[in-house]
């Protein structure tokens, strides 16, 4: 079974699930070389939790799956009920080092197929004694199928039990070997004999089948068609047990009591053996596993790559590699300016680029390794003749190293590079090709920053009685994305963003011509066309072809409405044919400029819902009067808040005060340092978590004020606006203020601060009007609510949870949320999508219970069997030492 899924939302918040899975991977680094605290597998179980969350909520299941077992393991680590630490440890950190390859190769294209990580989710269970997964839902064999049964039928056999007694002893001898690795093979041989030997003995079909399968597991483990990981060897662990109980209680015991269980989680594993053996052939035939499970060529697919050579290792490689190349330049460096100009000097350069060469070549950069190569050889042969070498075999050494350098960017984690867009007249195409995706990308995220201004100055325009001033920007970030379309060779997209260019400023913004709603949707079709035809250029989403196709058609439309063009001109500029624009190998998303407030809109979303709905979603809110008090007034009492449920308050408080102490640690951490978007996504999630919480149980003044200082963050995220010492200021007084708001909701009284005035400060400073709150700071303070009002939100600023209709063409199209004011109809507009994403970084402890559709319960712990059986196998082979001495 596979989930077939747009993994488009994927996109949005991989950067951080990257960030957070290598904290996560440095705690467990630190705790197993002794350098950190044990709390250090609480903080690596705590980033797990946060990547489970969000995986499950943007619908990549598999990997959400594979995260919330990696947790499970972390926090038995933590609490001390793992007994195998290393090979916990082992698991651990081979699931943190396959996880993200299998997330890219989601973002890739490929089927989210949970079957390609079942045998890593088994070892993680395995190393904290849960049951082992057979997924139920994905594998599901007939274990009483009609070509099984029959092939045994006699009563049981009285004297199984005693052979089962004398063959226990070689079987424990088997499991030594096996387990501690003395001689593995011979173990293995004697794992076969024994349930070879209660095959052919047994009378009953249970025991029978139990151990056919069993021997054709082993058949497997011997031509290394399975893998004898940790899950394997503990299913062996648990057939001991069964052994035992044959000794015990006889053959009809596993009649009363089958281990069906096991058994299917044998047949799993011979499922997945890909061989030709007679045994293992006539097993799957039997149960019909190839109908049941993935073809193993399916599933070598889907693993292929899951090897840890993710763009982590590929940049760890870059960096090793430019290390090494710099040393080898300063070489050549030195010797072309004459300090150490004997040829001798150069004998220096031959072993590193020799070196160099070859771990190119092993990473696949043949051509660049061909290039290193040659000026080894060239080094050796200018050495050898001890001449001065020529000043053009300088020139080509530097050029060699130069381009090298310069194509280390295009060295990733396997996938294909960002193919040349266009065959020809487009800058770059003779540039290496890391540097023309260094290019591309570049551009492609300066045009997005242009493109989402431009859509905030249309909300404005459509927000402010249709003030054209507001769209004088647009024109000219519109023709500054069209600059660099034409740059990058993409003609008819930069012509139709030109068209619209030219659209808004001839007829909205010099005749004045107040837009119908049809065209604001063509406005919208064009742009958000455009936009996704750029996230296309980096990350291979869609049909490019078929986006241009769209936005011509929106082009068409919005040119056509009120007479902007004749019809029939309005129609040629559809008829015309989009230029093949070749599609990249493979995707990449943008790397930390990303905003995390950006949004990938799929094909499919272009072409059904309204794709105003895009722009929508980046509308900001309707002017908001500057702050008029920088310093929290003190109110004349504290009237009580409306009642809340006492336990439904209470998990708030908690859950409060816990996100106030992550914005007091994260907080002063990105003041300090602007670059660390760790700490600012991280303090502006738990304002998310306030927002959301505080909207949910009714602390509507937290809430409110979680949502302003959230959506101010944003745009800094989005770099919308800029980082000033007035946000400091406000985030400082926020920290400041929200230990008393916490408290005044435990004891249901109002606050002694102007919570008003404070978030009306971060609604201006989001629309970038510092200066201007700063000068109406003394003008006008908004009185506080009389004596026995609960404070709610002020109508000055926008509230997301009520609705009015406001009468703009754009937000009824958009079906926007908007703020009832009995004095204003300032609109204001959350992103849905974005807010999914959002409830997802914020709410991780909702994750669901998906895994355990997948469970086989085993009833009794594998890990105690199999120590069991090493006990009794290492007591008996000393034992037998002894008597033969």
């Amino acid at each position: 079974m596979t989930n077939i899924h747009d993994f488009g939302a994927l996109n949005w918040v991989k950067e951080e699930i990257d960030e957070t899975l290598r904290q996560a991977r440095q705690a467990l680094e630190e705790r197993i070389e002794g350098e950190g605290e044990a709390s250090s597998l609480e903080v690596c179980a705590d980033r797990l939790h946060q990547i489970s969350g969000v995986l499950q909520m943007v619908q990549a299941y598999g990997p959400g799956m594979l995260a919330e077992e990696m947790e499970q393991v972390a926090r038995a680590m933590y609490s001390g009920k793992v007994r195998q630490i290393d090979d916990a440890a082992e698991a651990l950190m081979l699931a943190l080092i396959q996880l993200p390859d299998y997330l890219e190769k989601l973002q890739s294209g490929d089927s989210d197929i949970p079957f390609i990580v079942l045998p890593l989710l088994n070892d993680l269970r395995a190393v904290r004694e849960a049951p082992l997964l057979s997924e139920a839902a994905l594998f599901n064999p007939d274990l009483d199928d009609v070509s099984v049964v029959g092939r045994i039928t006699g009563e049981p056999n009285e004297d199984l039990p005693a052979l089962a007694r004398r063959s226990r002893h070689k079987f424990h001898l088997g499991l030594l070997n096996w387990y501690r690795k003395l001689n593995v093979e011979k173990g293995w041989s004697y794992l076969q004999d024994v349930v070879d030997e209660l095959e052919r003995s047994a009378g009953t079909e249970q025991v029978h089948r139990l151990m056919w399968v069993a021997g054709a597991l082993i058949q497997g483990l011997r031509e290394f068609t399975i893998d004898s990981g940790i899950a394997v060897k503990q299913l062996f662990g648990k057939l001991d047990r069964q052994l035992k109980h044959i000794v015990d209680e006889g053959e009809s015991s596993l009649v009363n009591d089958p281990p069906k269980d096991l058994l299917k989680n044998l047949l799993y594993y011979v499922a997945r053996a890909d061989s030709g053996n007679p045994r293992i052939q006539e097993v799957k035939e039997a149960y019909h596993l190839n109908e049941v499970l993935p073809s193993e060529a399916d599933l070598a697919l889907g693993r292929q790559g899951l090897t840890g050579a993710n763009e982590d290792l590929a940049e760890s490689v870059r960096d090793a590699i430019h290390i090494e190349l710099t040393h080898v330049k300063d070489i050549l460096d030195l010797f072309m300016r004459g300090e150490q100009s004997q040829p001798g000097a150069l004998a220096k350069m031959e072993t590193p680029l020799r070196k160099l060469g070859d771990t190119l070549g092993m990473i696949g950069q043949g051509a660049l390794r061909t290039r290193l190569i040659r000026q080894a050889d060239r080094v050796h042969s200018i050495v050898e003749r001890e001449t001065q070498p020529e000043e053009f075999e300088l020139m080509e050494m530097a050029g060699d190293l130069l381009f090298v350098e310069s194509s280390l960017s295009n060295i990733h984690s396997g996938k294909a590079s960002i193919d040349h867009v266009v065959d020809d007249g487009g800058w770059g195409q003779d540039l290496p090709q890391g540097e023309y995706e260094s290019l591309v990308r570049q551009t492609v995220r300066e045009a997005k920053v242009d493109i989402a201004k431009a859509k905030e100055a249309i909300i404005s325009y459509t927000e402010t009685a249709h003030d054209a001033s507001v769209l004088e920007d647009v024109y000219d970030e519109f023709h500054r994305v069209y600059g660099a379309l034409n740059l990058l060779g993409l003609v008819e997209p930069a012509r139709i963003l030109g068209l619209t260019a030219d659209f808004i400023r001839a007829h909205l913004i010099e005749d004045g011509q107040i837009p119908e709603r049809q065209q604001l949707n063509s406005l919208a079709d064009v742009i958000s066309s455009i936009e996704y035809f750029l996230e296309s250029l980096i990350d291979g989403a869609g049909d490019r072809n078929e986006i241009v196709s769209i936005a011509r058609a929106a082009l068409a439309g919005l040119l056509e409405t009120r007479g902007a063009l004749p019809s029939e001109k309005a129609e040629a500029v559809s008829d015309v044919p989009a230029p093949v624009v070749p599609l990249p190998v493979s995707p990449e998303i943008i790397p930390d400029e990303e905003s995390e407030t950006e949004e990938a809109v799929p094909v499919e979303a272009l072409e059904v819902p309204s794709p105003v709905d895009v722009i929508s979603q980046q509308v900001e809110q309707a002017e908001i009067e500057a702050s008029t008090q920088e310093i929290p007034i003190p109110s004349a009492d504290k009237p009580a808040l409306e009642d809340i449920d006492s336990e439904i308050l209470e998990i708030f408080i908690e859950e409060a005060r816990e996100e106030l102490e992550v914005i007091q640690e994260y907080l002063p951490r990105w003041q300090q340092n602007h670059d660390d978007k760790d700490a600012l996504i991280t303090f502006r999630r738990s304002f998310h978590t306030l927002k959301g919480s505080g909207r949910l149980v009714g602390a509507k003044i937290i809430g409110e004020l979680a949502w302003s200082v959230e959506n101010m963050i944003n745009r800094v995220i989005d770099e919308t606006i800029v980082v000033t010492p007035e946000i400091f200021d406000l985030l400082d007084t926020v920290q400041n203020i929200m230990p008393e708001l916490i408290d005044c909701q435990e004891r249901s009284v109002l606050p002694t601060v102007d919570v008003d005035a404070v978030i009306n400060r971060a609604f201006a400073l989001s629309e970038g009007r510092a200066a201007e709150s700063a000068t109406a700071k003394t003008e006008e303070v908004k009185p506080l609510p009389e004596h026995g009002e609960e404070s709610t939100p002020s109508s000055h600023y926008p509230s997301a949870e009520e609705e009015i209709l406001v009468d703009t063409d754009l937000l009824e199209v958009a079906g926007i949320e908007a703020s009832e004011d009995a004095d204003s109809t300032e609109p204001v507009v959350e992103s849905p999508a974005l807010d999914q994403i959002d409830e997802a970084l914020a709410h991780l402890d909702t994750t669901g219970d998906e895994v355990s559709g997948y469970e086989v319960a085993i009833e009794e712990s594998i890990v105690d069997a199999s120590l069991e059986a090493e006990a009794e196998a290492e007591a008996e082979a000393e034992a037998e030492a002894e008597a033969e001495a």
